[in-house]
């Protein structure tokens, strides 16, 4: 997929704004409501009778550049797909003739691409937080059912589908059968592809590390290794990376030691053994994060349970060891 190279804006302006409510139909599939949307997407909600409920995600507009974002959205996820159990399956995709609303409340055809996966019923991780926002005890919890199979899963889609997500945040981590699954792949990109300077969607502002924010940069699967400490340090506190207004935040905090020190004010009221860990994962330095996510989960884990324990410091000594004479020598 490459960004938008040198063109305007244009191709992400919405053509549809809803579905005709006398033929709410995407290809062969019935739609009931809405379910969600995003900046080039809706999400509705459909029934096939041998599957059950799915999702089907219909792209707003269908101009030339949007359709070939939609392809390769397609390729990565099905790549992610068959590399982990743990991302949402695809259960088919295509195009159809739709008949919609504008923006202006007229009714138009046109045929767009479409996407269908699993429904899952569980919500997202972050509605979770959201329920549990005041239960510190319970967001201790939430590490592991929101991050276990997800951060796994992102490790795969990562080191074997060579894929970087860009967007992994809680609202697209989606719970079923007492699972999390990871979806959405349409700001996905391949591993060491380079940022196109003109590319505008750096995805959530929070959940942006500093290499995603300056152009021609290749990404790496530290990329998802610093996506997914962004998202354990939600869970812990409660509390994004970044409370500030985001794209002004990134492009002013960005250089290394304005970086390091917003870092260092950001963790300081968690104990120190969890610090330890969130400071390698969210490293300035892509270098300095550990190589998978997976790696730290455990003792990350451990750490948040029972900080004070002597093998939880002992561990996070350890680690601290390593990581500074890691930086001696390099």
């Amino acid at each position: 997929m490459t960004e938008n190279s040198g063109q305007s804006r244009e191709p992400y302006k919405k053509q549809i704004v809803g579905l005709s409510k006398d033929n709410p139909m995407i290809g062969p599939y019935k739609i009931r409501k809405k379910i969600g949307e995003g900046g080039q997407s809706i999400v509705y909600l459909s029934t096939v009778p041998a599957i059950g409920p799915v999702a089907v995600k219909l792209s707003v507009s269908n101009q030339p550049f949007v359709d070939e974002r939609f392809v390769g959205e397609v390729d990565r996820h099905r790549r992610a797909a068959a590399v982990s159990e743990w991302v949402v399956p695809l259960l088919g995709t295509g195009q159809a003739n739709v008949e919609y609303y504008d923006s202006q409340g007229a009714i138009k055809n046109g045929v767009f691409s479409y996407l269908v996966t699993p429904f899952a019923e569980g919500g997202t991780l972050q509605s979770r937080i959201n329920a549990n926002i005041d239960n510190s005890m319970r967001r201790r919890e939430l590490l592991e059912e929101g991050l276990l199979t997800a951060g796994q899963a992102l490790d795969d889609i990562g080191l074997q589908a060579r894929i970087v997500h860009r967007d992994f945040t809680p609202n697209n981590m989606i719970f079923h059968d007492g699972d999390n699954f990871v979806y959405d792949f349409g700001l996905a990109v391949n591993v060491g592809e380079q940022i196109n300077p003109h590319g505008f969607l750096y995805g959530v502002p929070s959940y942006t590390p500093p290499e995603m924010v300056y152009p021609y940069n290749q990404l790496y699967h530290s990329t998802n290794v610093w996506q997914a400490g962004a998202n354990a340090l939600k869970i812990i506190d409660g509390r994004e990376f970044t409370r500030r207004s985001g794209f002004r935040w990134m492009l002013t905090n960005t250089a290394e030691n304005r970086y390091n020190r917003y870092l260092n004010r950001r963790l300081r009221h968690l104990p120190t053994t969890v610090q330890t860990y969130l400071h390698d994962l969210l490293a300035y330095w892509p270098e300095d994060r550990p190589g998978t996510f997976m790696e730290v989960f455990d003792d990350l884990g451990r750490a948040v349970m029972n900080p004070k324990s002597p093998e939880v410091i002992y561990q996070a000594e350890r680690r601290t060891a390593l990581r500074n004479s890691r930086r001696k020598y390099s």
